[in-house]
């Protein structure tokens, strides 16, 4: 399963239209098996088809209106948001920690 974090500055963006490069992670049963980092320069909505060519399933970000959610649930990507303005790996490792703890079945 591939994980997308929009970043700035190194950490999480506040925002998904403010990210500097995405970093996405490969993800194997609640474990990190790799990551990639990717700048994008196309236009906001245009971004979950972009992701989604990537094999991207899931997007962990912070804030977010709900056009954007929808446009990524379009794509077939699970928009996770809220997050908070941490490293990519400490979000996503919470993530995988919480879906860990709760017995969620991952992809």
């Amino acid at each position: 399963m591939k994980v997308a974090i929009p970043c700035r500055e190194g950490r999480l963006s506040n925002f998904m239209s403010k990210f500097e490069e995405i970093i996405i992670f490969d993800v194997e049963n609640t474990k990190i098996k790799g990551e990639k980092k990717e700048s994008y320069s196309g236009k906001i909505n245009e971004l979950p088809k972009w992701l989604s060519k990537r094999g991207v399933e899931i997007v962990i970000g912070g804030g977010n209106g709900r056009h954007l959610v929808d446009l990524f649930e379009k794509s077939g990507i699970s928009m996770i948001y809220g997050a908070p303005n941490l490293s990519p790996e400490v979000v996503l490792k919470q993530y995988l920690l919480d879906v860990k703890e709760t017995g969620i079945k991952l992809k």
